[in-house]
């Protein structure tokens, strides 16, 4: 399961912000190997901040371009036997994002 939820503000006729936070699900994996066998776990997340512009065409409809900032993050949890190479991870990166739509 996966979710996203935000808020925005449209400042201007051709100017708003975004701020989201994006759920990618939880993940599961078995694994076998010569110490025995395990499951890992993994979690996706992150935040987002958005600068947005719009490009009236028609009062009904424009164009939309997007620039931002992704907070991501990636946490794994291992149950059972645990290989000497395999270590629980959990790592946050932060990340350029950008988008182009229309509504």
């Amino acid at each position: 399961m996966a979710g996203k939820g935000f808020v925005g503000w449209r400042l201007h006729k051709h100017f708003g912000i975004e701020l989201g936070y994006d759920y990618f699900g939880k993940f599961t994996n078995e694994y076998l190997g010569p110490a025995g066998a395990g499951v890992a776990t993994s979690t996706v997340d992150g935040w987002v901040l958005d600068a947005v512009g719009y490009l009236p065409f028609t009062p009904n409809m424009s164009a939309i371009g997007r620039l931002g900032v992704v907070n991501g993050k990636l946490d794994t949890q291992l149950l059972g036997a645990t290989p000497p190479t395999l270590a629980p991870i959990s790592k946050r990166s932060t990340n350029f994002a950008w988008g182009l739509g229309a509504q």
